[in-house]
């Protein structure tokens, strides 16, 4: 999947992936519940998703740059 995310088993095998429409993936950060965090190459915008793909909303950082992603104790996502 070009523009998209991967998932694989620890041993390498790919399991599945979603597409990401009209966007390149810089950094993917998944939370504890397995919601999905992509910071693009062509978008300001932070989308989240679940696990399989399904978008569940859009961030927009007070910041123009939202390159770097983390999700803290608490499940919160930190955009930098």
């Amino acid at each position: 999947v070009i523009g998209g995310v991967r998932t694989y088993t620890s041993a390498g095998a790919q399991v599945g992936s979603f597409a990401v429409s009209g966007a390149v993936p810089l950094d993917v950060k998944v939370g504890a519940d397995g919601r999905i965090a992509l910071s693009t190459q062509t978008s300001l915008k932070v989308p989240e998703y679940t696990a399989s793909g399904t978008l569940l909303g859009t961030y927009s950082p007070a910041t123009n740059d939202s390159q770097g992603l983390a999700i803290v104790p608490g499940d919160r996502l930190w955009v930098g």
